[in-house]
């Protein structure tokens, strides 16, 4: 038994403006709805020719995101960006309250970046990030079968219904270009989450 296609119908509007010579910014609003996704059948296993999975789930993601840049027009350049968002799905449309959040739902992302020329064509630059912590389901409590070595744990909430905390980390580069009659060789070093945390 093959499953059919997932179909999505996405939106957006947005406005951009500049301001002087280095300065843009913009705003994005955006929508998607998602048909026919896969799940697992649910019952699957209760008939012979029921399949293990069937394009039943639905799906929908609203939300908004805004950018400001400053473009290299001298020594310095960066953008901060900032994203409000909401994924969600349901795997019964005929359940009005079936909605859950969506495994990798992010509700808040922001990103900073901003670096530096420095002389003899050196450059540092660094990133901020902060992003909301996935969803997940708490599995609080459970039994032990003594005969299988297993154990079988029991969702203690709704789907996802529980936040791992968010993530925040910040790293730096440094840059060295060398120029060459015909070619040049650009070498810098990352330094990666030199502060992060959860």
């Amino acid at each position: 038994i093959v499953v059919d296609y997932e179909h999505t119908w996405a939106s957006e509007v947005g406005w951009e403006q500049e301001f002087g010579q280095a300065v843009t910014a913009d705003i994005t609003f955006f929508y998607k709805e998602l048909r026919d996704l896969i799940i697992d059948n649910p019952n699957f296993g209760s008939t012979d020719n029921a399949a293990p999975f069937i394009n039943q789930g639905e799906g929908r993601v609203q939300g908004m995101e805004f950018m400001l840049r400053r473009a290299r027009v001298d020594r310095f350049f960066g953008w901060l960006s900032y994203t409000l968002s909401k994924s969600e799905r349901r795997d019964d449309p005929t359940d009005p309250d079936g909605w859950y959040d969506f495994d990798f739902d992010q509700t808040h992302i922001f990103t900073g970046v901003g670096g530096l020329d420095l002389p003899r064509d050196r450059s540092i630059s660094g990133r901020v990030q902060y992003v909301t912590g996935n969803p997940y389901t708490p599995y609080d409590t459970g039994i032990y079968d003594m005969d299988q070595d297993s154990y079988l744990g029991f969702a203690t909430g709704p789907r996802n219904g529980e936040r791992m905390p968010p993530y925040y980390a910040i790293d730096f580069r440094i840059d060295k270009l060398r120029t060459f009659k015909r070619w040049q060789l650009e070498t810098y070093v990352d330094f990666l989450n030199v502060v992060h945390g959860i």
